[in-house]
């Protein structure tokens, strides 16, 4: 079976490097189109000043960094796009094999493998040779999400550390971090607060658990201080040259202003036309947009209103994409399916403490992102920003399917015969196996991906 999987895995490889290179020459020919060319010049300005300039607070340095490292004087238009797109393709191999060494850590081979093949084949292939920070933001910011999720799971100041380097990688690719940092020391201070209250408890309460050493109970409160300090001491540079040119720390234009307009036509005859991107906007205070202001002006039905819309704009986007969506509903439901068929088990399992925490971690990580995506939608089209989602949902999917193995838990009962959750990856290969003949070679030298 390992040469089987293996040949799968090399096929997957060679078709991600056909899409790469047919979007790279056949599709991505406009460096004008998505803001490509924006990137370039901040790439230059980079690399002239000598890494002094850091960008306009509407795209974060760490792109632009990596392609200044590789910018020479005598470098062309054309050639700095290449070189841009070039290394989008660079990292997003990397990435994928980040991806699917994390999974193989949890997951038996076919599991792993095939979320990895779904997220190369439909995504990746698509996004990477773009001059964007797209594929380089999803893959730390799911090294931050993987890692948190272990750092809640076992308290450990390593994984803690490396949680807190991958928020700061992250935040520098892209600004939409700081909420996930705020939420993971959230969860960490809130296990303290458990631990210590248990301790205190003791065990003459019938409903306490064991006593806990004062090495398990402040672990999580150490464990959520070394991810902050991490994140800030990364960080730090960048936002300490924020802080001296805009006046606030984590200044960003579409979180501190953007997203509180009705339109992109708003922000852009609005922060957008007084400066925003150079210093702080010359708009009285009063203009200044807010999430405060933005409830203020806005009737609750209104601000439904915008959440339906930005949903149902999301959701028609995304079945009419690239081809990710027919597989992570297929995933949803296997999971589902399993979680029904067992639900006496499933429920004991997701009952116990650290799971408990784990299921409340993810409701509340991709509940919260999904609203803000879908918050921002009617400002900035497209789907790039729900799909920094997916890596991680693949990786809730194939830890609970390992678990369903694990505990054999089945993905359907018949009459006379059980189909095991082992079967839900396999299904997944062969939907990718006639994708990748009659549907990708066509989409992928056709479709535009740096949306």
């Amino acid at each position: 079976m390992r040469v089987l999987y293996s040949t799968i895995a090399l096929l997957g490889f060679l078709l991600l490097l056909f899409g790469m290179e047919r979007q790279r020459r056949l599709v991505n020919v406009d460096m004008r189109r998505m803001d490509q060319s924006a990137y370039m010049r901040n790439a230059r300005r980079m690399a002239q000043s000598h890494f002094r300039d850091l960008g306009d607070r509407n795209r974060t340095p760490l792109h632009p960094v990596m392609m200044a490292v590789f910018y020479r004087e005598d470098m062309s238009n054309d050639d700095l796009f290449d070189l841009g797109k070039r290394l989008g393709e660079v990292v997003a191999v990397v990435a994928l094999l980040g991806f699917f060494a994390v999974l193989k850590r949890y997951s038996r081979l076919p599991d792993a493998l095939a979320a990895t093949l779904v997220a190369a084949l439909t995504v990746f292939a698509y996004k990477a040779p773009y001059v964007r920070a797209d594929v380089l933001f999803y893959g730390l910011f799911f090294l931050l999400f993987a890692s948190m999720v272990e750092t809640i799971a076992r308290p450990r100041l390593g994984i803690a550390a490396a949680a807190g380097l991958s928020a700061g990688l992250a935040y520098l690719a892209k600004g939409s971090v700081p909420p996930a940092v705020g939420l993971g020391f959230a969860f960490l201070s809130a296990m303290f607060i458990r631990n210590l209250y248990a301790r205190l408890r003791g065990p003459h309460d019938p409903d306490s658990p064991a006593r806990l050493s004062w090495r398990s109970t402040v672990a999580p409160l150490y464990c959520g201080l070394v991810f902050v300090f991490v994140f800030l001491l990364t960080v730090f540079p960048y936002i300490r040259d924020t802080k001296a040119i805009y006046g606030r720390y984590f200044y960003n234009v579409s979180s501190t202003f953007y997203m509180w307009y009705d339109s992109w036509e708003e922000a852009e005859r609005g922060t957008k036309a007084h400066g925003d991107r150079r210093g702080w906007p010359d708009t009285p205070e009063d203009q200044i947009p807010s999430m405060r202001k933005y409830l203020r002006e806005h009737s609750t039905r209104q601000i439904v209103s915008r959440v339906a819309r930005g949903t149902r704009m999301t959701w028609r986007r995304t079945w009419h994409s690239y081809g990710y969506m027919p597989f992570v509903s297929f995933y949803l439901i296997c999971a589902l399916a399993i979680a029904l068929q067992s639900p006496r088990g499933f429920y004991r399992w997701v009952s116990r403490p650290r799971n408990r925490m784990l299921a409340l971690f993810a409701s509340a990580f991709f509940g919260g992102y999904s609203l803000a995506y879908v918050w921002y939608t009617p400002i900035g089209g497209g789907t790039r920003f729900i799909l920094s989602l997916l890596l991680p949902a693949l990786f809730v999917f194939v830890r609970f399917l390992a678990h369903a193995q694990k505990e054999n838990w089945p993905l359907l009962r018949l009459p006379g015969r059980r189909i095991p959750a082992s079967w839900v990856s396999p299904a997944v290969l062969i939907a990718l196996l006639i994708y990748a003949a009659f549907i990708f070679p066509t989409r992928v030298s056709t479709m535009f991906g740096g949306k």
